[in-house]
């Protein structure tokens, strides 16, 4: 009876840990997918703007673009590996 039991607990416990697996896994695919996308929209040429600290909209530059695009990348990287 009382290896029945183990048995069972440890059976919940790696069903517990297979699912919280399966979990990470589908939220890191998803992390993934949104930072890829958006990298592209970053090198689309699309023009980037930002709101600044008083309330208007600033469009970023050529330089800020390409900082963008470096810091979109590297999340990405660290997503998708």
């Amino acid at each position: 009876d009382a290896e029945f039991n183990r048995r069972r607990v440890e059976a919940a416990e790696r069903e517990a840990a297979e699912k919280k697996a399966a979990k990470e896994a589908a939220e890191k695919k998803k992390n993934c997918e949104e930072s890829r996308a958006q990298v592209a929209r970053a090198q689309s040429g699309v023009r980037i703007s930002r709101y600044n600290e008083a309330g208007e909209i600033v469009y970023l530059n050529d330089a800020e673009i390409a900082q963008e695009i470096a810091r979109a990348q590297q999340v990405a990287d660290s997503w998708c590996k």
